[in-house]
């Protein structure tokens, strides 16, 4: 190989080093996009007279994250919440809530998105149930246990009670029950339970007693 041979391959490599230096250096400065995610545990469906609550967590690489645009199906705007909340919605219909993050250099992450329905009608709200009366803490095994309760339903559709004692529960439309023939030195619990026309029910009402 002549000199001058030398001299030009020489002057090659340098070149080649030179450019793939430059590479290096832009790729390692290169922005990274920023990051974000939807950390809310939010339902695929809700009533139309309920309100659905999104919550996120954004990051950025490079340490800039400058806030996120957020909104329902394509109305975005830009925010540096962390959270936000809809409602009035009409029924019957299906929203996209969609989340982006966006950095100092204005670099959008991937968005992060829920899909969710408005059902039709409202939302029902379970009975509720009250013990009024029944008898004291100990009693003799030939008394009598009368309980009376009461229950309410704010969507005034009440049908009735299972009521009973121990696991022992029957269904009835009434609000009082009698109860006798118990075993001396034995404990009871009374339980009720009101069930609406949605079959929703209420919590259960509890009151206890012991046999002489």
């Amino acid at each position: 190989m002549g000199a001058v041979t030398r001299i030009a391959f020489c002057g090659l490599w340098i070149g080649l080093a030179f450019l793939w230096g430059c590479d290096d250096d832009s790729t390692s400065s290169r922005n990274r996009p920023p990051a974000v995610m939807i950390t809310s545990d939010t339902p695929a469906s809700i009533y139309f007279d309920q309100t659905i609550e999104f919550s996120w967590e954004g990051y950025d690489p490079d340490g800039n994250l400058s806030g996120y645009y957020a909104g329902l199906d394509d109305d975005l705007n830009f925010t540096s919440e962390t959270s936000t909340s809809y409602g009035n919605f009409d029924q019957g219909t299906s929203h996209t809530f969609q989340l982006f993050a966006i950095d100092n250099d204005g670099v959008r992450s991937d968005p992060s998105i829920r899909h969710f329905e408005v059902l039709a009608g409202a939302q029902n709200i379970p009975p509720d149930v009250t013990i009024l009366s029944g008898p004291p803490d100990s009693i003799f095994a030939s008394d009598l246990a009368t309980f009376t309760w009461q229950g309410t339903d704010p969507d005034g559709n009440l049908a009735g009670y299972y009521a009973g004692l121990d696991d022992n529960l029957n269904w009835t439309t009434d609000t009082t029950a009698s109860f006798s023939g118990f075993n001396p030195g034995s404990s009871y619990l009374f339980k009720v339970v009101a069930k609406d026309s949605s079959e929703a029910y209420s919590d259960t009402a509890k009151w206890d007693f012991a046999i002489y």
